[in-house]
C-alpha cells in the first residue's frame, strides 16, 4: 500500500536471516474505518485539505468508498505536482486540485509578552 500512495507511516525490520525491511501505510485503512465508523457507507463529495501523505492516503480511502472527484485543497498547487504525478489513478483519478491560500494572520498579543506583538 505505501508504494500505491508514495508515502509509508509503518517500517517492520526484518530478521537478520531475511534482511531489509517492509514498509507500510496504515492510514488507508484507518481512514476507511473512522468513515464507516461515523456511518457513512458510500461517500459521494468529499473535500481533502493537503496533499501529503496522510492526504494521498484519505484519497486512497474515499475511492474505495465511492468518491470518483475529490476537491483537494492545498495552499499552493505548485507544490502538489510531484505528490500528483506519484498517485496511482485509482486514488487520485478526476480529483481537482485548488489553490486555496488563507491571508496571513495579524500577530497576536499574549499576555505573557505583556501585549507586545509577535514573539518574545
Amino acid at each position: 500500500m505505501a508504494a500505491a500512495i508514495g508515502a509509508a507511516n509503518t517500517l517492520v525490520l526484518r530478521g537478520s536471516g531475511n534482511g531489509g525491511a517492509l514498509a507500510d501505510n496504515t492510514d488507508v485503512v484507518g481512514v476507511a474505518e473512522s468513515l464507516r465508523e461515523a456511518g457513512l457507507q458510500r461517500v459521494e463529495h468529499a473535500v481533502v485539505l493537503g496533499a501529503g501523505g496522510t492526504a494521498q492516503a484519505a484519497l486512497a480511502a474515499l475511492r474505495e468508498s465511492g468518491e470518483t472527484a475529490p476537491t483537494v485543497m492545498v495552499r499552493d498547487t505548485g507544490r502538489t505536482a510531484g505528490d500528483r504525478r506519484r498517485t496511482p489513478p485509482r486514488a487520485a483519478a478526476g480529483s481537482r486540485c485548488r489553490d486555496r491560500r488563507a491571508p496571513p494572520r495579524p500577530p497576536t498579543r499574549s499576555p505573557a509578552s505583556g501585549g507586545r506583538r509577535g514573539p518574545s
